[in-house]
């Protein structure tokens, strides 16, 4: 939920979406670098220190990859993180057509700017509104949704 980002990580957010190899940044390249170290080491292994787990993974990453941080979420702690987020998803506000915006920046907790074009900080294409009394303005009113649509969920 963009709208909400700031208020539950005091971080203000914005979505771009693009085709793929575009917009690539330092974190992909060290993800692919994690991956493949940690496969090697997994495969060199001959009777024992197989990475077999996420926690073996970030046991091993921890360890032999420093200068990076790592982060372990229990299976338990996303099952929590998904139970308050189910009742979160369950308020929000669906938005058909969405697919042919590609840039989403919230203005406040109740307005959200769209481009159409990712990357770009021009003055926006659209913009969508929740009032006061949490009906989203200026989109299409559709109480059906069928196989092939694509909403986004405010």
């Amino acid at each position: 939920n963009l709208l909400s980002h700031r208020n539950y990580f005091v971080l203000h957010a914005k979505w771009n979406f693009f085709a793929t190899s575009h917009e690539k940044n330092a974190c992909d390249g060290i993800g692919g670098t994690v991956k493949r170290e940690a496969s090697n080491a997994s495969l060199r292994a001959t009777t024992s220190g197989h990475i077999l787990t996420p926690l073996q993974l970030f046991e091993w990453c921890s360890m032999h990859l420093t200068g990076l941080g790592f982060f372990y979420i229990s299976k338990e702690e996303i099952e929590q993180s998904s139970l308050y987020l189910t009742a979160r998803f369950k308020k929000t506000h669906k938005i058909l057509g969405i697919r042919s915006f590609h840039c989403f920046i919230p203005n406040s907790n109740k307005e959200l700017q769209v481009n159409r074009i990712s990357g770009i900080e021009t003055k926006c294409d659209d913009l969508i509104s929740i009032s006061p009394t949490n009906k989203v303005s200026n989109i299409s009113q559709v109480e059906e949704y069928s196989l092939g649509q694509f909403i986004l969920s405010l």
